[in-house]
């Protein structure tokens, strides 16, 4: 178990859509299907003309997440038991293509 310190929300960007949790079958990692999931959610949100916020887990997903065009706002520090102690959560927001901010 972990427990959160705390839980920013990204200010200064009005409305905004929360990627809350994206997961895949032990069996399916590695064959595309966590992009195809992203890549219908980033399409809904561009559809939406909304920024999509996250906060990643910290098992190397993050590239998945940069390669979809999300970009660290902060890290968010969580602690928790076992030898890892403290662990660092990216807190990611990714602008709608095609918006001004947007690539």
């Amino acid at each position: 178990m972990y427990t959160l310190t705390h839980a920013p929300q990204p200010r200064g960007i009005g409305t905004y859509l929360k990627l809350i949790f994206v997961a895949t079958a032990p069996q399916l990692r590695g064959r595309g299907a966590g992009r195809a999931l992203l890549a219908r959610v980033t399409a809904d949100a561009d559809a939406a003309g909304l920024p999509l916020y996250l906060e990643a887990s910290d098992t190397g997903v993050r590239r998945l997440y940069e390669s979809f065009g999300f970009e660290a706002l902060e890290e968010l520090p969580v602690r928790g038991p076992g030898p890892r102690g403290e662990l660092r959560i990216p807190l990611m927001l990714r602008q709608p293509r095609g918006s001004p901010a947007g690539p």
